[in-house]
């Protein structure tokens, strides 16, 4: 069975389909849910990320947020070194649909 990454999810989600853009220095974390509203959790995740990184979504209930990353880190390699943290479910560059038909 392959294993399923950051970067392959988002890979896939390019490749299946096209409407999606990146929002460019965006990344999406998503805790697991019984980390949702842990503050050390939050914490823990707010220090790993680049200098100069700012939330532009705070952790809601279910444990998402959005951050804005500085000019220079790929989200991507930002994401995969983030999902290392055993309260993180998910973290990947954010996506918006274009809302265009094929």
């Amino acid at each position: 069975m392959r294993e399923v990454t950051s970067e392959s999810r988002t890979r896939g989600f390019a490749e299946q389909d096209q409407r999606l853009r990146q929002v460019d220095g965006q990344l999406i974390v998503k805790l697991k849910k019984e980390f949702a509203v842990n503050q050390d959790a939050h914490r823990r995740v707010i220090e790993s990320l680049p200098e100069e990184s700012r939330m532009a979504r705070d952790f809601d209930e279910l444990g998402l947020a959005v951050f804005e990353l500085p000019n220079g880190p790929d989200p991507s390699t930002v994401a995969r070194m983030i999902e290392t943290d055993q309260a993180v479910e998910y973290a990947e560059p954010n996506f918006v649909d274009s809302g265009t038909m094929p």
